[in-house]
């Protein structure tokens, strides 16, 4: 019911979780004694039992699928706003949770506070909980990023992939839309370059229309761009971590115990050796960054500081997020002497939250080679004395 002082309605943000079924018994009365429900998630054929609650029943268009997702946001927001103009209490319902990783939902809650509109957000079932059940997750001892497919979008800001931490990326499937096409394969080349080719990742695809049962689909991640054609574009992504953590289920083990082989015999000292078993990995998953850094590693200790610096710009190409081979490209400019090169790295690796001491080093020694002393002996008071005894 509208507010009459206002005269400006009110907005109530419901979701419907996986499926009609699973609204919950407020976010019924919400719609029972509202005055217009909107919604984005359902078509004609799937309103049926919403009527039952509702006799005003609004699909939102935002004016072609195929279009930018602000472009078509603006448009459903607009038509939500014409409602509450009248005065009217207004239901969005929406797929999952009201709001969860939602751009309508967020549009609308700002445009309402521009506007002096009241509004009120219902708990619902997320998608999360759905993707979490079907997967069987604990959520134990591990922890998760989860990221929304329109992060990847156009690429303005680099999205940080951690191979060593569990990921669920949403809406994968909007990726597949005509104007999408170059955020997907950008995409599918930072996967590449955070996890072997051969790393398995898993297709939740959630509960619709055109898939009312749901389905897992799990494969390789160099066949993840041929199992996403589909219709269902609610599809989710979980790109498991290369190591297992805790009590978790081992992903990946096999994979990580291989790099770890390589760094065994780096351990022993036999470089040539460790060097060779990395080489085979990169040959297997040409973009995989840590079998890159690592045999940029073998190389930079047999003194072969071109052939290192190839693979860690490489490196940097593929994962420009702070990590580990800024680092190691910092000291193989130091080898190659280009200290004002290795400070450039070295602002990126200090962003890095490991063996900060070592980075502290490497700032020491290159500040020292331009001439700026001030700054050599502000990093050298930052460095352990064990580590003036080795040079990196």
């Amino acid at each position: 019911m509208g507010d009459p002082r206002q005269g400006k309605g009110r907005l109530v943000l419901a979701g419907f979780g996986m499926d009609l079924r699973q609204m919950t018994l407020e976010t019924v009365e919400a719609i029972k004694s509202c005055g217009v429900l909107c919604t984005d998630a359902l078509d004609e054929a799937s309103l049926g039992p919403l009527r039952a609650y509702c006799s005003d029943i609004r699909i939102l268009d935002g004016g072609g699928k195929d279009g930018p997702p602000a472009a078509a946001s603006a448009r459903k927001v607009a038509a939500v706003l014409d409602r509450l103009a009248e005065g009217r209490e207004v239901v969005v319902l929406n797929y999952g949770h009201a709001t969860f990783l939602s751009s309508l939902a967020y549009d609308l809650i700002e445009a309402c506070r521009e506007r002096g509109i009241p509004y009120e957000v219902l708990n619902s079932v997320s998608s999360l909980d759905g993707v979490l059940a079907s997967l069987g997750m604990t959520m134990l001892w591990s922890g998760l990023h989860i990221y929304d497919a329109d992060d990847f979008a156009g690429l303005m800001t680099v999205v940080p992939l951690n191979p060593e931490v569990p990921t669920i990326i949403v809406k994968v499937g909007y990726l597949l839309k005509p104007h999408q096409m170059a955020s997907l394969d950008s995409f599918l080349s930072r996967l590449g370059a955070s996890y072997p080719l051969e790393h398995p990742v898993t297709l939740v695809v959630s509960p619709w229309v055109s898939e009312p049962a749901g389905k897992l689909v799990t494969v390789p991640l160099r066949d993840l761009k041929a199992a996403l054609a589909g219709p269902n574009e609610f599809v989710t992504l979980f790109v498991p971590p290369l190591r297992a953590r805790g009590r978790e289920p081992v992903v990946g083990a096999a994979l990580a115990g291989e790099l770890e082989e390589g760094c065994r015999l780096m351990a022993k000292g036999d470089a040539a050796a460790a060097e060779a078993f990395f080489d085979g990995l990169v040959k297997r998953s040409p973009d995989w960054v840590q079998a890159l850094a690592w045999r940029a590693c073998c190389r930079l200790a047999a003194a072969r500081v071109s052939e290192a610096l190839q693979d860690l710009d490489r490196c940097a190409a593929l994962r420009p997020e702070p990590e580990w081979h800024f680092q190691l490209r910092a000291q193989a400019r130091l080898e190659a002497g280009d200290p004002r090169g290795a400070l450039a790295d070295l602002e990126k690796a200090e962003l890095w939250p490991h063996h900060r001491d070592l980075t502290a080093l490497l700032r020491a020694r290159a500040s020292a080679r331009t001439g700026d002393w001030v700054g050599a002996l502000k990093a050298a008071a930052r460095v352990p004395p064990r580590l003036w005894l080795n040079r990196p």
